[in-house]
């Protein structure tokens, strides 16, 4: 009877090891970090996300202003200058229940402003992991932009893609290696002018998980399974 008990102890014992192990795997596939659901209108930063500006594409200074867009309630805005400065780059959400501006509702869109300056989303690794990066810079508005998606850390500034007057969405996938404190840019700038300019924005970051992960979760089940093979010789 003991040796019945301890044989079941022993197997659910084999299985939450197992589970334990594999359970945070199942979630790998889905994305840690995602545009436009984080964005905030109230933080800045808010989390590993921030709405910025720059002239150039080496810096970033976050947007200090938050307010409307064009004094639109349902559209929530971080803005370089004055509120209802037309002319600041931006980043805002529409959550409209309708397209306004030539972006969808939920979209998260980024505006250029004059004299070349940029708007920039900014993702920052809290851990040092290889990231898988799938987005999309939306068409959006007539206007032709130029958008690019760059990695700052220590050592300086990397292109990881970019695509220079473009009136058309353009999609990236991509992955690469950080640490914590190194940054994801999604940055949209003027092309031909900064009118008409609005680029929606979506992207999902997921850390990719490393091989002794994989192992963890495989030796798991192997405990499972290695149980099931000793029970059924031993009936």
């Amino acid at each position: 009877m003991n040796r019945h008990k301890n044989s079941i102890v022993t197997f659910w014992a084999a299985l939450v090891a197992g589970l334990a192990l594999v359970g945070p795997l199942a979630d790998e596939g889905r994305a840690d970090f995602s545009l436009p659901d984080d964005f905030s209108a109230t933080l800045n930063p808010n989390g590993e996300w921030s709405w910025g500006y720059s002239d150039a594409l080496s810096s970033f200074t976050p947007m200090p202003i938050a307010g409307p867009l064009y004094g639109e309630a349902l559209l929530p805005a971080w803005y370089a200058a004055l509120e209802y400065d037309k002319y600041s780059p931006c980043v805002w959400k529409n959550m409209a229940d309708t397209w306004l501006h030539q972006v969808a509702p939920g979209q998260v869109s980024l505006h250029p402003g004059n004299g070349d300056r940029m708007a920039i989303v900014r993702w920052t690794s809290p851990l040092q992991t290889e990231l898988s990066i799938v987005g999309q810079f939306w068409a959006g508005d007539r206007g032709e932009v130029d958008v690019f998606v760059l990695e700052t850390t220590t050592g300086g500034t990397t292109t990881l893609f970019s695509v220079l007057g473009t009136p058309s969405s353009q999609s990236f996938s991509l992955t690469t290696s950080v640490k914590a404190g190194d940054a994801i840019d999604f940055v949209v700038g003027c092309h031909d002018g900064f009118t008409c300019d609005n680029t929606p924005l979506n992207v999902d970051i997921t850390p990719i998980p490393e091989p002794v992960s994989l192992a963890s979760g495989a030796i798991g089940l192997a405990c499972v399974g290695a149980y099931l093979k000793r029970r059924t010789r031993t009936r």
